[in-house]
């Protein structure tokens, strides 16, 4: 599990920002499959030897790390002990929130809030509203969002892997590339489209699968502790000019003989025309395959028609460059990454 930048939870900062600008609590559920529950004492997460368990609506925990993060005495013999969270908490005079959306539990002493300056009614507000639009912004996900992996071995998507979820209105999701293109040629009529639901930092897929899901301090959508990136649309006709490579691998971390390699190579031209050439290499031969033809980028859909009279078409974008701006010379043709390369 990746631990949080500097450690500390969503809530604490909206507690600083409330310092800053000088101005929940339903107990917990938690289901099989969901995000395990964390929790957090003036914004350090909490050790526990046993996980938080949640029994019909109340979260238990491990009395002794608890209470040494609330400061008070306890008979050493029952430190192992498992107690509402909830309610030995508010016993020594704390404030307990639960963030559904990223599945945390915060707690903070009388204290945190003195330091702050605030008291516990308008902290509660804060944190009633700060949720409540946490919890909206989930159950309203709309467009297209991606992930990139490292595929060490090849096997799987050939050194890089490429995530994708789109989502659609009605609590509608499409896992990975979209049949036809991009996000605008979705037709759940015609291809596969999923319900889904968000709930206690799980989202539940109608396939069977299950993903932890939140947001990121940033604000960025987080998918199985991935960060993901939103794809960006393409207003109009695009034209690209320059030479494109992808390339990728499988099963060279082993030295198989079954082992490969392989160069695939596209030059646009701003005439609509293009030219491929694909190399393989492998320890048993080397093939090299060339195509030509015209092609069309409109919105996020890159459509290719080859001079046999066969057309494809993908889902296309530019990605963004170190400055933030897109990068022209680095796009996304389905799951391929294609750059010009300059060395």
């Amino acid at each position: 599990m990746l631990v949080r930048k500097w450690g500390y939870p969503f809530l604490f900062f909206i507690m600083i920002a409330i310092v800053i600008i000088c101005s929940l609590s339903n107990d917990a559920e938690a289901a099989a499959g969901q995000a395990p529950i964390k929790v957090f004492v003036d914004g350090v997460q909490i050790t526990f030897k046993v996980q938080p368990r949640a029994v019909k609506g109340t979260t238990f925990v491990e009395l002794s790390p608890l209470a040494e993060a609330l400061q008070i005495k306890t008979d050493e013999q029952k430190g192992a002990s498992l107690v509402p969270l909830r309610t030995t908490s508010e016993g020594a005079g704390a404030l307990v929130a639960w963030d559904r959306v990223n599945a945390e539990i915060n707690v903070f002493t009388q204290q945190m809030l003195e330091t702050l300056g605030v008291t516990k009614e308008k902290a509660t507000r804060i944190i009633h509203e700060y949720l409540g639009q946490a919890r909206n912004g989930l159950q309203k996900l709309n467009g297209m969002y991606y992930n990139m992996r490292v595929d060490l071995s090849g096997y799987e998507c050939g050194g890089t892997c490429w995530d994708f979820y789109t989502f659609l209105p009605d609590q509608k999701i499409v896992i990975g590339e979209p049949d036809e293109g991009g996000m605008e040629t979705i037709d759940c009529a015609k291809q596969t489209c999923y319900s889904y639901e968000i709930e206690d930092g799980g989202m539940k897929v109608s396939n069977g699968s299950k993903y932890t899901v939140r947001f990121s301090q940033q604000g960025d959508l987080v998918v199985n502790d991935e960060v993901l990136t939103r794809v960006k649309p393409i207003d109009g006709v695009l034209k690209l000019n320059g030479k494109y490579v992808n390339r990728g691998y499988v099963g060279l971390d082993k030295q198989e003989t079954a082992s490969s390699a392989w160069e695939e190579w596209l030059t646009f031209y701003l005439d609509g025309r293009f030219q491929s050439e694909y190399l393989l290499l492998s320890n048993k031969k080397s093939t090299v395959k060339k195509n030509q033809g015209t092609y069309r980028i409109k919105g996020n859909t890159i459509s290719f028609q080859y001079s046999d009279g066969k057309e494809k078409r993908f889902l296309f974008f530019v990605h963004d460059g170190e400055d933030g701006k897109p990068n022209r010379e680095d796009v996304q043709i389905g799951r391929r990454n294609f750059y010009v390369d300059k060395e």
